[in-house]
This record gives structure tokens, C-alpha cells and sequence, in this order.
């Protein structure tokens, strides 16, 4: 088993950036963002260390060993996994590996079609938690059942937006926003589409065009994600990042203090 499983002093597990094995290299926002929700799901469990998104990708494409990678992050075990995906089919492989040996603890095939994915990425998370012997309050059985998008080409959608948004800059932040607003058109009660509009349209506010019209955009679409999801931590985080561009800082610090709260 994973040393330290069992405790939730160390329970804890990196979810190392999946390895895009598609025949198109473009496919990587996909294996991506794969990663990032299974962070985020984790994320929630307060009796598991899940280092962040950016502590991770700091190692995408290094070759290091399993166990330099546990004494960097802090960490007694990391999924590795591979994503191969082509049209409406994909392929997840997943595995759990000990940092003390380098062991694999289990590993999981994932043969099935793109309507699956946001089950797949539940039973992963599942059997991660349950194999670190993770015990998990009723407050967090239910934040870590996802709210799936309802199509999944919005998904995708969403997905790429995400990747353009990181790349910042303002030609990124173009790209991106129009990602989720297709994703938004693909499924307009989509709350993570929103909650990324609103992100990425405050971000060119700061840094790229700094007009009433873009501010307001922010707003709207960060107002639209807490309608439609009030328990989400990342609409709580967008509406947080909206206010404080126009100085409504009471409102910022609720919805920070919230964001946290909830994630």
C-alpha cells in the first residue's frame, strides 16, 4: 500500500500532468484538462494533500523519478496517466504509484466514449480517495460529485479555453474568450463556461483593454456562473476577481472568503 495511507496527517497525492498520446498533438488540452479536474475534485478533501495545478505542471515533459517527485511535492503517491483520444473515442490509463519504492499500488483502464468522461473522472477520483483510505465528510461526498456539462462539445470547448487563458496575453485572452462563449452557445447553463468568460474578460480589463464594455462583461458572466451554481467554488472566485476591478472590495472579500470555504 501508499505509505502514510490511512492518516489523514498524510494522505496526500499529486495528480501528475496526463500525457497526451493522441495521433493529434492538439489533443493536449484535453489530457490537460483532465489533470486540472481531477485537482480540482480532490481538491475538496480536506483529509488529502493535492499540491495545485501549478506545482504540478512545473514538472510537465521533466523525467524525474516517482520518488524525487514525492520529496519535492510532499507527497506519499502520484497518478500518472495517458489520455488517447480520437473523435468520440478515448482512452484513459491511470495508475497509483508509491513515492517510498516507486511501486505501482493499482492501475485502471478507461476504454470508452466521450459522453463517459465526466463518470470516468469520478471513478478515478473515487478510487483514489478510497485507496488512500480518505474519509470523507457528507459536506464533501457531495462536493465531489461533479456537475457534468450537458454536452460535452461544450465541454471541450471549455477545455481549450482554459489552455489559451493560461497562455495569457492579449491575443490568448481573445481566443479564449471565444472558446467559452462557443461552449456557452453548445450549453447555455454551463456554469464553468461562465466562470472562465469572466476570468479571462477581467484579465484583458487589466491587462489588455480596459473599458467600461469589458468590465462589464466580467460582471455579467461572473453574476451568470453564481446564478446557476451557487455552491461552486470557482464561480465564487471569478465573482471575487470581477468587483475587485472596480474597486467593490466589501463584495471581493465575501466572495473570496466563500470561494475558500467551498474549496
Amino acid at each position: 500500500g501508499v505509505p502514510g495511507a490511512g492518516t489523514s496527517k498524510t494522505a496526500s497525492i499529486a495528480i501528475l500532468p496526463f500525457v497526451n498520446i493522441s495521433a493529434d498533438p492538439d489533443n493536449e488540452y484535453f489530457s490537460d484538462g483532465m489533470t486540472e479536474e481531477l485537482i480540482n475534485a480532490l481538491a475538496k478533501v480536506q483529509g488529502l494533500k493535492v499540491p495545485a495545478r501549478t506545482s504540478v505542471f512545473a514538472l510537465k515533459g521533466k523525467s524525474m523519478p516517482v520518488e524525487e517527485i514525492g520529496r519535492k511535492l510532499g507527497v506519499a503517491s502520484v497518478l500518472e496517466g495517458s489520455v488517447r483520444k480520437a473523435g468520440d473515442h478515448i482512452r484513459i490509463n491511470v495508475q497509483l504509484v508509491g513515492t517510498d519504492d516507486g511501486n505501482t499500488v493499482w492501475s485502471e483502464e478507461y476504454d470508452r466514449e466521450m459522453k463517459d468522461v465526466f463518470a470516468i473522472q469520478d471513478e478515478i477520483s473515487r478510487k483514489i480517495v478510497d485507496s488512500l483510505k480518505v474519509k470523507l465528510t457528507p459536506t464533501e461526498e457531495h462536493a465531489i460529485e461533479r456537475v457534468p456539462a450537458r454536452d460535452t462539445r461544450g465541454y471541450e470547448f471549455y477545455l481549450r479555453g482554459r489552455r489559451f487563458f493560461y497562455r495569457g496575453g492579449a491575443r490568448n485572452y481573445r481566443t479564449a474568450e471565444d472558446l467559452f462563449n462557443k461552449a456557452i452557445q453548445m450549453d447555455p447553463t454551463y456554469p464553468l463556461a461562465y466562470a472562465g468568460l469572466a476570468d479571462v474578460t477581467s484579465f484583458k480589463y487589466m491587462y489588455a483593454e480596459s473599458t467600461p464594455q469589458v468590465l462589464e462583461q466580467a460582471n455579467a458572466a461572473s453574476k451568470k456562473a453564481l446564478d446557476l451554481a451557487p455552491d461552486l467554488a470557482q464561480a465564487h472566485a471569478s465573482r471575487c476577481l470581477a468587483p475587485s476591478l472596480s474597486k467593490e472590495y466589501t463584495a471581493d472579500a465575501e466572495e473570496l472568503q466563500t470561494a475558500v470555504q467551498l474549496d
